[in-house]
């Protein structure tokens, strides 16, 4: 099995990381080839909906247009078998470069055609297995970003 764990956290040290690096750790004790990842350290940016990847001649490749230095990571994540992504939470939401990653993995699959069932079609033709390792520096008593509450403290 192929993993790939991602760390979409600033801090290569903090609890997201350490998180990241039990998984790494569990994976390989179980036999897995795994490829680590500290996603801040590369220079990119998320989709900037060039819609290049949903040109005709481009109908089949589920990989983001822009060669930038995320390029070989998205591939390495289309050619795992399980994609694991550490982010903290900063207010109420995953952190930048999770979102950014995410959107060229995601958007570059995505299609607009739709199965008998009306669900969106997929460029990937297999299921890659994932899972999200969230994190919050706060006790449940601090918790106070959510809902109304974070927005009225983001105004």
């Amino acid at each position: 099995m192929n993993v790939v764990v991602i760390n979409a956290s600033p801090r290569k040290k903090g609890n997201t990381a350490e998180l990241c690096r039990n998984v790494v750790e569990g994976a390989q004790d179980n036999g897995a080839d795994v490829e680590y990842i500290d996603l801040y350290t590369y220079d990119f940016k998320g989709c900037m909906s060039c819609f290049a990847c949903h040109l005709k001649k481009n109908s089949e490749n589920p990989l983001c247009f822009w060669k930038d230095e995320l390029k070989d990571v998205l591939q390495l994540c289309l050619d795992a078998d399980a994609i694991v992504i550490g982010t903290p939470i900063y207010y109420g939401s995953i952190s930048s470069s999770a979102q950014a990653f995410l959107e060229r993995l995601l958007f570059a699959a995505d299609t607009y055609v739709l199965d008998e069932e009306g669900n969106r079609v997929s460029k990937i033709k297999r299921e890659i297995k994932t899972a999200m390792i969230y994190t919050m520096n706060v006790t449940k008593e601090m918790d106070y970003f959510n809902g109304e509450d974070q927005l009225a403290i983001m105004i």
